[in-house]
C-alpha cells in the first residue's frame, strides 16, 4: 500500500476495529503531522492485527491556518484535506503519543483512553512509565525517531520528500550552531537527501511557512498553539515564524498585539501566555527569537520577573513584555520545561 492509498482510506478506517489513534501533539506541525502520519502508515503495514489512525489534533478548519502543510503535500501530490482531525476522534480507545509524552484532552481521560506508546523528543514528564512502546530523545526532529524505530524502512519520493520537510524545519536546515542538529538527525537524513534537493526545499518551506503577515493576529496566535496545565495554572504557548518589529509596523504598534493577546487568554482562561518567535534575516541580522509574557494571573508576576533575570534565556526589553531572546538555542521546547519547573518549585514552598 502506497502513502497516497493509505491516507485515501483514512476515513473508512475509523469504522475499523481493534484501532488505535496515532496522535500528534497539540501544536500540529509539520513535525507532528507528518510524525503521526508516518508512525501509522509503518504500523499498518507491519501489524495486521489493528488498524492505526494518524490524528492531526487540531480542528479541520485550523489546518488552513498552516500553508507549509499544504506546499509539502503539494509536492508529493497528496491531499492534505484527506488526513483526519480532532473532531473525528472516536469517544474512547488505545492512542500513541507522536511528538509529546503526557497526553491532553481528549485522550487525558484515563477512563477512556489507554496510552500504549510514546515516541517523542520533548523532555520526559514521566507519565506512562509501562506504556509498551516509550521512547523519548532529545533529537532534532521527531521523524528521525519514526524513521529509526522502523529500522530505516525502504522509501520512495513521496515518503522521503515527506520526511524530509519537518526534518529540515525543526533542525533549520541541520545547522548545528543552533543546537537542534544531532547525529541522528544526520543519518536519517542522508538516507533521504538523494530524493531531495536540500537546500531549495527547505527555503521553500520556511519562505511558505513565514507568511503570516495577512493573517489576523488571532490565526497568527493559534496556528501553532500548545496549553499546559501545571498546578492550578493554564499556561497558552504560541510559536510565530514573524518578529515584533515587522508585526507593530502592521498593527500600528505593540498595543492591538497586547490587547488580542491578552482575549485570546481570557478566552481560554489562562493564567498566562507566552509568544516564541523566531526567524531568519540572513547576512543582514541571522537567525533570531524574540518572546513576550503575558501575565494575567497576577501570582506569576515572580514568573516574568525571573525569566527577565535568566542568563540562560538572555531576555533584553523591547516594550513592556516584549523581549529580544539572546539565547537563539532556548526554543519552546527548552524554556517551557524551564517555565513549568519555577511553578512546581515555587508552589512546593
Amino acid at each position: 500500500m502506497s502513502i497516497g492509498e493509505f491516507l485515501a482510506q483514512l476515513h473508512s478506517s475509523l469504522e475499523k476495529q481493534p484501532q488505535v489513534i496515532v496522535s500528534g501533539n497539540d501544536s500540529a506541525d509539520l513535525d507532528s503531522i507528518i510524525s503521526s502520519l508516518l508512525f501509522a502508515y509503518f504500523s499498518n503495514l507491519r501489524d495486521k492485527t489493528k488498524t492505526y489512525v494518524p490524528v492531526v489534533k487540531v480542528p479541520r478548519a485550523d489546518l488552513e491556518l498552516r500553508p507549509e502543510l499544504k506546499y509539502v503535500f503539494d509536492q508529493v501530490g497528496l491531499d492534505y484535506q484527506q488526513l483526519v482531525c480532532l473532531e473525528q476522534v472516536p469517544s474512547q480507545g488505545s492512542v500513541v503519543l507522536i511528538d509529546h509524552n503526557r497526553a491532553t484532552r481528549p485522550f487525558d481521560d484515563n477512563c477512556k483512553w489507554k496510552v500504549i506508546g510514546i515516541l517523542d523528543h520533548h523532555v520526559d514528564e514521566g507519565f506512562y512509565l509501562d506504556a509498551p512502546l516509550r521512547v523519548i530523545r532529545m533529537v532534532g526532529s521527531c521523524v528521525s525517531l519514526v524513521l529509526d524505530h522502523f529500522g530505516n524502512p525502504q522509501l520512495d519520493e513521496t515518503l522521503a520528500k515527506l520526511a524530509a520537510a519537518p526534518l529540515l524545519t525543526d533542525t533549520v536546515n541541520l545547522r548545528w550552531e543552533l543546537g537542534r542538529t544531532t547525529d541522528l538527525d544526520v543519518q536519517v537524513f542522508d538516507r533521504l537527501k538523494t530524493h531531495v534537493d536540500t537546500a531549495g526545499y527547505f527555503k521553500e518551506i520556511e519562505r511558505v511557512k513565514s507568511e503570516v503577515s495577512e493573517m489576523p493576529t488571532e490565526h497568527i496566535l493559534r496556528r501553532d498553539y500548545k496549553e499546559f496545565e501545571v498546578g492550578p495554572y493554564r499556561i497558552g504557548t504560541s510559536s510565530v515564524n514573524w518578529y515584533f518589529e515587522a508585526w507593530t509596523e502592521r498593527d500600528h504598534g505593540y498595543q492591538s498585539i497586547t490587547e488580542t493577546s491578552l482575549k485570546f487568554a481570557k478566552q481560554r482562561k489562562l493564567d498566562l501566555q507566552v509568544i516564541f518567535t523566531a526567524f531568519d534575516h540572513g547576512q543582514n541580522g541571522g537567525y533570531q527569537r524574540q518572546l513576550a509574557v503575558f501575565v494575567i494571573n497576577e501570582k506569576l508576576r515572580p514568573l516574568q520577573e525571573s525569566l527577565e533575570q535568566s542568563k540562560d534565556i538572555g531576555l533584553k526589553p523591547l516594550f513592556d513584555n516584549y523581549y529580544q531572546q539572546e539565547n537563539i538555542k532556548m526554543s519552546r521546547k527548552q524554556i517551557w520545561p524551564w517555565i513549568r519547573q519555577w511553578i512546581e518549585t515555587n508552589e512546593s514552598k
